[in-house]
C-alpha cells in the first residue's frame, strides 16, 4: 500500500479534512507521500542489501571487500556463493572439503588438489586465464587458509590440458605441414 492511501485511510474517519484530490490538503499530503515512498524503497533496499542472502550490487560488493575480492564479472548468485564459502572457513577447516571450498569462495574454479601426507605438503594446480593481481592475490589468500603444518605450492596454468588437446598442435602435426617461419608466425597470431 502506497503512503498516500495510508494517510487517506487513516485520516478518513476523523473527518477533519477534505481529501478530494483537488484540495491543497490532500496535494500537499501527496507530496509527503511521494518523499516517504522514496524513503521506503531506499529503506528496502538497505536492508536488502544487509544480508548476503538477499543483496544484489552495493550489499555484495561491499562484503566482497571486507571477505575476498570484489567480483562484478559473476552473476549475484555465484558472488553469494563465494561470499557464502569463504564465511563458512573457520580454525577447523582442515579437510580437503574445506581447502576446495576456500578455492571455490576464491573465485577458483579449475583446479587440482595433490596431497602427499608423508611430506606435509598440498600441490594446488589451478588452469583458467588470472591476471597478476589476481594470482597474486590468490596466492597470499591460500597461504592465510592453509594448515600451517603443510607445505603448500601454488602453480597457475594458463591453458587447461582439454583446451591444449583441442589445438592439435603437436610437433607432428606442425611438422606435417611443412610451413614456412612466416606462416608459423601467422597461426601464432589466428590462435
Amino acid at each position: 500500500m502506497s503512503v498516500i492511501n495510508s494517510f487517506i485511510k487513516i485520516l478518513t474517519p476523523l473527518n477533519i479534512y477534505n481529501l478530494n484530490q483537488s484540495t491543497n490538503v490532500y496535494k500537499e499530503l501527496l507530496v509527503y507521500a511521494n518523499e516517504l515512498d522514496k524513503l521506503n524503497f531506499e529503506m528496502d533496499t538497505l536492508l536488502r542489501e544487509g544480508f548476503v542472502y538477499t543483496a544484489e550490487s552495493y550489499g555484495l560488493s561491499n562484503i566482497e571487500k571486507i571477505y575476498t575480492a570484489e567480483d562484478k564479472t559473476n552473476t549475484p548468485e555465484l558472488r553469494r556463493e563465494k561470499i557464502i564459502g569463504r564465511l563458512s572457513i573457520n580454525d577447523s577447516s582442515f579437510t580437503l572439503k574445506d581447502m576446495k571450498n576456500s578455492l571455490l569462495s576464491l573465485g577458483v574454479q579449475e583446479y587440482k588438489i595433490i596431497e602427499y601426507p608423508s611430506r606435509n605438503k598440498i600441490v594446488i594446480e589451478i588452469s583458467g586465464e588470472y591476471t597478476n593481481s589476481e594470482v597474486a592475490f590468490i596466492k597470499a589468500e591460500i597461504e592465510k587458509l592453509a594448515p600451517v603444518s603443510y607445505e603448500v605450492q601454488v602453480t597457475f596454468w594458463g591453458l587447461s590440458w582439454s583446451e591444449i588437446e583441442n589445438k592439435n598442435l603437436s610437433f607432428n602435426s606442425m611438422d606435417l605441414q611443412d610451413l614456412s617461419w612466416e606462416k608459423i608466425d601467422e597461426l601464432k597470431q589466428t590462435n
